[in-house]
């Protein structure tokens, strides 16, 4: 059966015998930023994982069709990547902080999985669960047994970020919405713990590191290593360590002979693919020619001076403008 086929007739069966799902997906750098969609889903239940005490743990398998993502102009449903760095943007991810709704109840995602045939996504198979209480306890039990088990999550999610980052990014807490609060204060009966890991903030961090690092070594003054600058969305970014959130981020250098050093020493290029490999997952990040936003800086004086004398055009100095640029797009 060809990959046409088989997504045909898993839209046909999911037309006749699935249920209606909510797919939440992170479209911010925090999880407070987000996009509904709803589309139809297999579900189907496990026997339930017993944990110590009073919790189970109740998992669940989803099959959702590429088509209904699609459908529904799920952010980033299309086109498909073809950078093999960066994760399908169809498919849900746990990292993101993406979330499951079936029947109205909150499912957090163990898992997702694309599958392909043909170089064609097929299906999407995810694990979900949901975690119940003893309804025997009382509610100060019950809001403990929920911040343990929330506590325990969030240590496994910074043991995991720091194997894949190198060191555990900062998290902020927010409990019943309340940013800070103590896990034990959750509300007994549909209480809500979040973690927001700053991922974003990491990357960014990271690739202007890299950028200043990877300076060719004849410049002796410094000046080219510092001369990089960052736009959130198009606007520049005046606290390196805090940026805004964002969709999109932009990375340039201000020195007018950016683009004769990144022809010799392809300096940005490499960085781009440093930070492919350590955060490809998080955030589609490229490498291409872009004008400096504003054509401030010593970029912009430079190109209205050489505008100026050479008699050119708007176009020439927005052309005399582009650099090259570092682009992170977020997942």
């Amino acid at each position: 059966m060809s990959a046409a086929e088989e997504i045909v007739e898993l839209d046909r069966a999911l037309m006749l015998d699935g249920q209606d799902i909510i797919l939440r997906r992170v479209t911010g750098t925090t999880t407070q930023t987000y996009t509904d969609v709803q589309c139809r889903a297999f579900v189907r239940g496990f026997l339930p994982e017993q944990f110590v005490g009073s919790l189970t743990q109740q998992d669940s398998k989803v099959i959702v069709s590429p088509t209904q993502i699609n459908a529904a102009q799920w952010p980033g449903g299309a086109p498909v990547p073809s950078d093999p760095f960066t994760a399908d943007p169809r498919i849900p991810s746990k990292n993101r902080g993406d979330v499951v709704y079936i029947g109205g109840k909150k499912r957090t995602i163990e898992s997702a999985e694309g599958i392909v045939v043909d170089n064609t996504l097929v299906r999407i198979n995810m694990i979900v669960f949901q975690v119940l209480l003893d309804e025997s306890l009382g509610p100060k039990a019950r809001s403990q047994a929920l911040a343990q088990f929330a506590r325990e999550q969030r240590d496994q999610a910074k043991a995991q970020n720091a194997r894949v980052l190198g060191k555990a990014p900062p998290v902020q807490t927010f409990v019943d919405g309340r940013e800070g609060a103590s896990e034990d204060s959750v509300r007994p009966d549909n209480g809500q713990i979040v973690y927001e890991f700053a991922l974003i903030g990491e990357a960014v961090s990271y690739i202007i590191e890299q950028l200043q690092t990877h300076h060719p070594p004849q410049e002796k003054t410094g000046r080219f290593a510092h001369s990089f600058q960052v736009f959130a969305d198009g606007e520049l970014v005046t606290d390196l360590k805090n940026p805004p959130a964002a969709m999109e981020y932009s990375f340039f250098n201000t020195q007018p002979y950016a683009r004769k050093i990144e022809r010799w020493y392809r300096v940005a290029e490499a960085v781009t693919a440093l930070a492919r490999g350590k955060y490809g997952n998080l955030a589609k990040i490229t490498f291409g020619y872009r004008a400096a936003t504003g054509g401030t800086g010593s970029i912009g004086s430079w190109a209205r001076s050489s505008r100026r004398g050479r008699g050119g055009s708007a176009r020439q100095a927005e052309w005399l403008t582009r650099q090259p640029a570092i682009i992170l797009r977020v997942n």
